[in-house]
């Protein structure tokens, strides 16, 4: 059985597809990182969007994609996202390593930038993205844990959909670290720096 409280939230009367408290460990995280860009694949209902777009209004700007459009994104947009309703993603060759479309790689020209993977498919995703980042950057996968005890343990979320194992070779190669590591596992997510 499904338990809402762990899988919906909101924000500001919109509905996020998150735990109530990943909107603090978010805040908490851009009290230090102030990324330039935020890229985020998976807008969902538009929410956890708004939420971001909010908490870095100051120093960044968010591009989000999502293949299915919902009525909610005419809010989405008026706060001033980038919103696509597009795969950014080249047409599917390998599921464990997405491919970036050539007309959007120029979005990782910048630096810092946070990259959330938040899709249909984390880890080809979070493998396909993680050779974008800079040092300094972040990238994060939702619907996470380090492994199925480690899920089980925190009963934090009701889908695991990655673990550690399937992103670790990207995670080797590209310098990467788990950074806030305990506070985002406990919302379901993983969370990696550049170094």
């Amino acid at each position: 059985m499904i338990d809402d409280t762990l899988t919906r939230s909101f924000y500001q009367g919109h509905t996020i597809q998150q735990r109530q408290e990943s909107q603090d460990i978010f805040n908490t995280l851009f009290n230090t990182f102030k990324p330039a860009r935020v890229i985020e694949i998976g807008t969902g209902f538009g929410g956890f969007t708004i939420f971001l777009k909010d908490a870095i209004k100051e120093f960044g700007e968010i591009y989000s994609f999502d293949i299915e459009h919902r009525n909610s994104y005419k809010e989405v947009k008026n706060c001033g996202v980038n919103l696509y309703i597009e795969n950014i993603f080249k047409q599917f060759t390998n599921w464990d390593k997405f491919e970036v479309k050539d007309e959007w790689q120029y979005l990782f020209n910048v630096a810092p930038k946070l990259i959330l993977c938040d899709g249909g498919h984390k880890k080809g995703e979070f493998n396909g993205l993680a050779k974008y980042l800079n040092k300094g950057d972040i990238i994060m996968l939702h619907d996470y844990s380090t492994d199925k005890n480690s899920f089980e343990e925190l009963n934090a979320w009701n889908w695991l959909e990655c673990q550690y194992q399937d992103i670790k070779d990207q995670v080797e190669e590209n310098n990467l670290k788990p950074f806030m590591h305990k506070e985002f596992l406990n919302v379901a997510w993983g969370c990696f720096i550049k170094e």
